[in-house]
């Protein structure tokens, strides 16, 4: 474990992690992030338990710090989804404390299943309740999903119109 924490440790003092821009070359960031969550699926599979914690999370550490490209939305996804499936909640929890606090990535359908299941799996009612707030808009940080002040909706007659027959969360 020592070793691949002196890795990162290393790759982190050469600059890295050295993103590309995401939206230059879009099939590159597509297979740069699907081989990101294949090769992390492999290290979740042979998951030992708590004493090998650190050597896996290190690996972890590793890739995404030599990944060309910054993680994306299905990478927290699957990380979100992969620590809780094998019991580590607090590592998941530091994946959605990051997605919520530092990310700008728009959820998707499968992100706010990831969080829901993570608050359930940790028994976390105050978090799961932060969530709900956020999603229905009562939170006005929300969770990145379009979402605007009362006093703009009502301002805007346009956005009024839309949101009145949208399916969207008017509070």
């Amino acid at each position: 474990p020592e070793s691949a924490w002196s890795i990162t440790r290393m790759l982190k003092k050469d600059g890295y992690p050295r993103f590309h821009h995401a939206h230059y070359d879009s099939a590159m960031t597509i297979q740069a992030r699907r081989r990101f969550n294949q090769v992390t699926c492999n290290i979740l599979a042979d998951w030992k338990g708590p004493r090998s914690r650190d050597k896996y999370v290190a690996k972890i550490c590793h890739n995404l710090l030599i990944n060309t490209v910054p993680p994306g939305i299905h990478n927290y996804n699957m990380l979100i989804a992969g620590f809780t499936q094998i019991g580590e909640h607090v590592l998941a929890g530091a994946v959605v404390d990051n997605f919520l606090h530092k990310s700008r990535l728009r959820p998707t359908q499968g992100t706010i299943l990831c969080l829901i299941h993570h608050y359930r799996c940790k028994r976390d009612a105050e978090g799961f309740h932060m969530l709900l707030r956020r999603l229905i808009g009562r939170d006005p940080r929300g969770l990145n999903v379009r979402s605007k002040s009362i006093s703009d909706v009502y301002q805007d007659r346009g956005l009024l119109r839309w949101a009145l027959e949208s399916d969207v969360a008017l509070a």
